[in-house]
């Protein structure tokens, strides 16, 4: 019976950490109004948590949104970059051939 009072005063406190600040701020406001209820929560309370619960859902949402771009970011370096090694490979490619022209000419000049 002990471990079961036990166990569910752990419990309580566990629901009670889980509280975000605006639900804790309007709890207290509760309290201090009188207007919190003998069992449940008060008005300032019930709005905290759904406060908090947008601003969670907001941070999630945001979350989101930075890795989809964090992604896309990735993406597009990694199509510069590979356009970059096509284009030094081109370049090389130019001035190789140039070189050879270049000898081409210089001996034809000679002969």
């Amino acid at each position: 019976m002990k471990a079961l009072i036990l166990l569910g005063m752990v419990a309580a406190l566990g629901l009670a950490a889980c509280d975000g600040p605006d639900q804790q701020s309007g709890e207290k406001a509760d309290a201090a109004q009188g207007t919190r209820e003998h069992i449940g929560e008060g008005p300032g309370e019930a709005a905290g948590r759904a406060i908090d619960k947008s601003l969670d859902q907001a941070r999630d949402e945001v979350k989101a949104n930075a890795d989809t771009m964090q992604a896309h970011a990735e993406n597009v370096a990694a199509a510069i970059d590979n356009r970059a090694d096509q284009m030094e490979a081109q370049a090389d490619q130019l001035r190789h051939d140039a070189k050879r022209k270049a000898e081409a000419i210089k001996k034809a000049v000679e002969e």
